[in-house]
């Protein structure tokens, strides 16, 4: 076979390619042929494309799909930082009941009985509660500068 018949026999061939009239015996000797020196002309560069990207096609639907390493990692990584959370959310939440624990001192004695403390906290707010009868703040203030300028003399208020 000379070399222009044999390129005329590859070129046909390509036009059923692309027109899916090949046989897969067919479609096998060319990807042969293309992956020989007498195939690497340019002109064959769009069935090289085809081929290939068909080839790469049929293996990722041959074979089933993979977990990625990365993936497993990032996975890994994510279980790890909720664990770092929760651990981190029940030490505050230990560390904050062990702080607001009742503490009052009587007589300078230290008291952490809660009722003991909680009795002595509205014992003290009624000793500082004021009566019906008593004058508030603003009237004791306001007495306060009434008496003030009643002291002042006339000549010092013009």
């Amino acid at each position: 076979m000379t070399k222009s018949s044999s390129t005329s026999h590859w070129d046909k061939l390509v036009e059923r390619y692309f027109e899916a009239l090949t046989t897969e015996a067919e479609e096998r000797r060319l990807r042969r042929f293309l992956c020989s020196p007498e195939g690497a002309d340019p002109r064959y560069d769009d069935v090289r494309a085809v081929m290939g990207f068909l080839a790469v096609g049929r293996q990722t639907l041959r074979r089933p799909a993979r977990v990625r390493p990365a993936r497993r990692v990032r996975h890994w990584a994510a279980a790890a930082a909720l664990l770092l959370l929760a651990a981190g959310g029940a030490g505050w939440w230990i560390a904050d009941r062990q702080r607001n624990v009742c503490v009052a001192y009587v007589d300078g004695h230290r008291v952490t009985d809660t009722e003991t403390v909680m009795r002595q906290a509205v014992e003290a707010l009624d000793a500082v509660d004021r009566q019906l009868g008593d004058p508030t703040v603003e009237q004791q203030l306001n007495d306060m500068f009434h008496t003030l300028d009643a002291d002042t003399p006339a000549d010092a208020q013009s």
